[in-house]
């Protein structure tokens, strides 16, 4: 959720339950979750191999070249 809200501040973006996060009906991103009794990893994913979403992310500061 904390993706969405920052990236759709920039783009017309959704989530699909459970943990994808779309543009233009494309996934762009996700939330990775593996676990045990004794630990919980979490990661994020973000497909920046778009042209255009490419712009926004720079824009954000989150990709350079």
């Amino acid at each position: 959720v904390g993706m969405y809200k920052a990236l759709s501040k920039y783009l017309d973006c959704s989530i699909k339950w459970v943990n994808d996060l779309l543009y233009d009906g494309k996934k762009v991103g996700g939330v990775l979750t593996e676990g045990d009794q004794h630990y919980l990893a979490v990661g994020i994913g973000l497909n920046t191999n778009i042209s255009d979403f490419d712009v926004v992310l720079m824009a954000m500061g989150f990709l350079t070249l």
